[in-house]
């Protein structure tokens, strides 16, 4: 999957970044832009934001967007997931929270390698 493709995919799934997105490209490669910059820098900051107030509508459509993702079986949007998304909240909830509760079998998975690798 190219970065076009993956931006797309997340601009389409969640339309309220569109403006935050269009920010981020409009200095860079337009949606050509690599994901690892836009997820990393948009859709992070988001996914952070809601995980501090929990609203749980948006963490549900994170969670499915995120197991979904994963189940692309795409390498380049599984490391994106992983290191510019995932690598970078899983400091900011536990087990016990809803959010994770929420995540999918995918994105549980990848939280525990990420876990792992960070703390062996």
């Amino acid at each position: 999957m190219k970065s076009s493709q993956l931006n797309q995919v997340l601009l389409d799934s969640f339309p309220e970044l569109k403006d935050n997105i269009e920010e981020e490209i409009s200095w860079q490669d337009g949606m050509d832009t690599g994901s690892h910059l836009i997820f990393g820098d948009v859709f992070t900051p988001f996914i952070l934001e809601f995980l501090k107030n929990e609203n749980n509508d948006i963490l549900g459509r994170i969670a499915f967007f995120l197991e979904k993702t994963l189940k692309i079986d795409d390498e380049y949007a599984s490391e994106v997931i992983y290191l510019s998304v995932l690598e970078s909240i899983e400091p900011y909830f536990d087990k016990n929270s809803n959010f994770y509760q929420m995540l999918g079998p995918l994105s549980k998975k990848a939280l525990e390698d990420i876990n792992i690798f960070w703390n062996p």
